[in-house]
């Protein structure tokens, strides 16, 4: 059975922070890291449904992927002084969060910015929906968003 991470290597991704629940995950940017990252949640949810009986019988239930997918510069630095560590920090990582916000709205296996995915290749079994400009919480102006569903077995 493949391990849930093993679909993160091989996009190219990295595990920045652990928040809670949640895992913010990033790539560095070439012209095709949409297209990597949207595999990544494809490959990902197939790898919990291949495994989902042990998850059950080991924690008693399946975990589930909801991606929130946003692109752009970051400012990376180290902050702190008593506790010292490397922040990304900007209106990227700031949008994204606010697009994880509103991803927890719908029923979406990614809810991207159509800026993030524009020209990306969608992996087989994701159907895009265009939900137009939306207001997240905290933006002065509207950001177009698009819904990924999945027909991808769940888990």
């Amino acid at each position: 059975m493949p391990h849930p991470t093993e679909p993160l290597l091989a996009s190219g991704g990295r595990i920045y922070r652990y928040v809670g629940d949640e895992a913010i995950l990033t790539w560095e940017w070439t012209g095709n890291t949409s297209s990597r990252a949207l595999r990544f949640a494809a490959d990902a949810t197939l790898a919990l449904t291949a495994d989902a009986e042990r998850w059950k019988r080991d924690f008693g239930a399946v975990p589930r992927i909801r991606t929130a997918l946003h692109a752009g510069p970051v400012i990376a630095g180290e902050i702190g002084d008593l506790k010292r560590e490397i922040a990304f920090i900007g209106d990227t990582l700031n949008t994204a969060s606010r697009i994880a916000e509103e991803a927890r709205n719908h029923d979406a296996l990614v809810l991207a910015s159509a800026e993030a995915i524009e020209g990306a290749q969608l992996p087989a079994g994701l159907d895009r929906q265009d939900l137009g400009p939306v207001q997240l919480r905290g933006k002065a102006e509207p950001v177009a968003l698009v819904r990924l569903t999945s027909s991808l077995p769940s888990p």
